[in-house]
């Protein structure tokens, strides 16, 4: 700027700063910029957004009232966040974006018209659910779990159509669009609905099982108001086929009542507490569960003579379910792949094995309760196999835990991570068990004896694993050994 005073032209320039690359990951990078018009860089500082977080890391090649300047920008979402450079008297201004989300996969675990559970898989997702609107159409899609590669959401329908356009915007920030299909029949069951369940049982004799169907449970007592004969007594489904696959289905239970499976492969009395809803008539049917939701149940999930079943569970959602476990019974073994268990209470266990294999991959148990025993229980020889697992924010009021291994049993875990478990321990070895673990993280656990490890004549490896701000509520810090136990970390 130029300014004439007494016939004396003064000249004033004023301080800029730029950006060189205005855009940088959520989970913060370093930034690059421009000064120019500066007059002393020996105290300059630079701070990010309105709270005026420091831009750590900072380095400066300055040239006379010119410099180039790099520093750490902190984690974040959204854009034109403001950046302010102070150097003595002198102040500039300039902007920056944190990048924008983009969808990877999307993955329906509810396919109807009806709505469902949505997850969606991605980078640059943030991890704050205020931050982030998911719409499905013209339909919010509530955020229940965030981080920033995953969200966990629910719509409500009726919605249709084969290719919904869909997307997230985190903090004024748009997705990529993501297309879902919504179809398939709704099965509203109960005393004061006009289906009977006869329709469900001849829905299910199909040798793949049922596909695409959405299976609604009215609040009432089916053994008192639905007319069946005992053989047939309260089944929605009765497969005999040796093998059976669930694609694409919901069990939701609207109201609260104790007295029913959702599937069950056993003959039933009418003196027993749980009612089965699905019926399998042969001992030796595979089962397998893909993209399929369980809701808000509240007695176990499955039943039956599984000692020769081998059951998959994919891509599958368990949620608000206040359940004994998931399986009554022992099954042969059990793969689950890309599942989320999110806000369940557990009375039992979710699984326990004897003599039985379990392999655990990609995915996430969060916010889950263990009053008094383990999410997973390896009893008798039982081998299991954990690999890019994430347990988040578990939680035990008395004496529960996330992994036991005992008997002889074993389990390897790998890449997984434990964070923020609030457990009397998070994985205990008892009773000739082994443990071997390796590049996993247990950060901020709480336990008792032992808040990550804990072993009682039982054996234990660590290569590679991280462990951060753990803590033990009595003694014993992170790995906890007593009587004949030996444990080694490389």
């Amino acid at each position: 700027m130029m300014l004439v005073v007494d016939n004396v032209t003064l000249t004033y320039s004023y301080a800029n700063v730029f950006t060189f690359n205005s855009t940088v990951p959520t989970e913060g990078g370093r930034i690059y910029l421009k000064l120019s018009n500066f007059t002393d860089f020996s105290k300059m500082t630079i701070s990010i957004g309105n709270e005026k977080y420091p831009c750590s890391s900072l380095q400066i090649q300055s040239s006379g009232a010119n410099a180039n300047a790099s520093c750490v920008v902190p984690s974040g979402v959204g854009s034109g966040i403001p950046i302010q450079v102070v150097s003595g008297t002198t102040i500039a201004y300039t902007t920056f974006n944190y990048r924008s989300p983009v969808i990877t996969t999307a993955n329906q675990t509810f396919l109807s018209t009806y709505g469902g559970s949505i997850k969606i898989r991605g980078y640059n997702l943030g991890s704050k659910l205020q931050d982030a609107t998911v719409l499905i159409g013209e339909a919010f899609c509530n955020v229940s779990f965030i981080n920033d590669t995953f969200i966990s959401c629910d719509v409500q329908g009726p919605i249709e159509g084969l290719s919904v356009e869909s997307k997230v915007t985190v903090k004024g920030q748009t997705s990529n669009s993501f297309f879902l299909s919504f179809l398939g029949p709704i099965y509203r069951v109960g005393p004061n609905n006009s289906s009977s369940l006869n329709t469900f049982i001849q829905q299910g004799t199909a040798v793949q099982g049922p596909q695409n169907l959405t299976v609604v449970l009215a609040a009432g007592d089916y053994k008192t108001n639905v007319d069946l004969t005992e053989a047939n007594a309260n089944n929605i489904m009765q497969i005999s086929a040796d093998n059976a696959r669930f694609i694409n289905c919901s069990f939701r239970v609207l109201g609260n009542w104790k007295r029913f499976n959702f599937i069950n492969f056993n003959p039933i009395s009418s003196n027993q507490r749980s009612i089965p809803l699905v019926r399998f008539m042969t001992a030796t049917a595979e089962m397998q569960i893909e993209s399929s939701l369980f809701t808000d149940s509240t007695s176990h999930l499955f039943s039956g003579p599984f000692t020769k079943k081998s059951i998959s569970i994919l891509n599958t959602t368990f949620v608000n379910n206040d359940i004994e476990g998931i399986f009554k019974e022992i099954p042969m073994g059990i793969t689950i792949q890309d599942c989320l268990f999110n806000s369940n209470t557990f009375n039992n266990f979710l699984f326990r094995l004897n003599n039985s294999k379990l392999t655990v991959k990609d995915s996430v148990f969060q916010n889950n309760t263990i009053p008094t025993s383990s999410l997973f229980q390896l009893e008798s020889n039982a081998t299991s196999f954990f690999d890019n697992c994430t347990f988040v924010q578990n939680h035990s009021d008395f004496n529960g835990s996330i992994i036991t291994i005992n008997g002889n049993a074993t389990c390897s875990i790998s890449t997984c991570y434990f964070i923020q478990q609030s457990v009397k321990r998070s994985i205990q070895v008892l009773g000739g068990g082994y443990l071997q673990s390796q590049f996993s993280t247990f950060q901020s656990n709480d336990g008792d004896l032992g808040s990550v490890f804990y072993l009682s004549n039982g054996r234990g490896d660590s290569l590679g694993d991280s462990f951060v701000l753990n803590r033990a509520k009595n003694s014993g810090g992170a790995i906890y050994l007593e009587d004949v136990s030996t444990f080694s970390t490389k």
